[in-house]
């Protein structure tokens, strides 16, 4: 099961509206930035953290990891919405 986290949240509020992801920022190194369609979908990865709301209109930042490996984790731009994932 996906585990969701709002940096700077202590409480999770749990509601029906899934994330949504749309975008992955995937930065190979500080002169290759790839910005490609989304081929994972939000219940592929073990953790998703909220970054910022409303990073650009009605759109949010996310990143996704998974437990053996956080530095293996992309960004995505989405949809926080309810913070749920189905």
């Amino acid at each position: 099961m996906t585990k969701t986290i709002v940096l700077g949240s202590a409480q999770q509020t749990i509601q029906q509206k899934p994330i949504e992801f749309f975008t992955c920022i995937n930065i190979i190194d500080c002169d290759n930035v790839e910005v490609e369609t989304v081929s994972n979908q939000p219940h592929e990865w073990d953790y998703i953290e909220c970054i910022i709301k409303n990073y650009a209109p009605k759109l949010d930042l996310m990143f996704a990891y998974d437990d053996d490996n956080r530095g293996c984790g992309r960004l995505f731009i989405g949809r926080w919405n309810d913070g749920v994932v189905k």
